[in-house]
């Protein structure tokens, strides 16, 4: 008999196949699922911009509509990806962006609250600087 074919050789060597195949098969199905995860969390991150550009792209026929469909996008980005309470008003999110050295979130939160307090009649081009400075932030996300 071969010396390959003996059962001292096969054994092992079968055994040490199926853990191989075992191992594949558990990094393949953990990969699969990772894979899957970045995809949705790709696709969700797209729906953000592509609500941005719509609106962008939008007349700004109703500048007060068109400011609250903004505000709606920002505070929906911020709860869902920064885990922050939907409730929080523009100065509060400014603070704590702040505290966290986010300058860049912090200003365009100032910006949106002296928009929203303002009083005065929003304007179509403060609202295309702010989906730009948005977007600024999305994609340095």
């Amino acid at each position: 008999m071969s010396e390959l074919l003996k059962p001292e050789v096969i054994l092992p060597l079968g055994l040490a196949i199926a853990i191989l195949a075992v191992v594949i098969w558990v990094l393949y199905t953990q990969n699969k699922k990772l894979f899957e995860k970045l995809k949705s969390e790709k696709n969700r991150f797209s729906e953000y911009k592509q609500k941005l550009k719509k609106l962008y792209s939008s007349n700004f026929g109703y500048p007060q509509r068109d400011f609250n469909k903004l505000n709606k996008i920002v505070r929906n980005f911020f709860r869902e990806y920064l885990n922050l309470n939907f409730n929080l008003t523009y100065l509060e999110l400014e603070k704590r962006f702040r505290d966290q050295k986010k300058e860049n979130y912090a200003v365009f939160c100032r910006q949106m609250s002296d928009i929203n307090y303002s009083g005065e009649k929003i304007k179509p081009e403060k609202i295309k600087d702010l989906i730009k400075t948005f977007e600024k932030l999305l994609n340095s996300y």
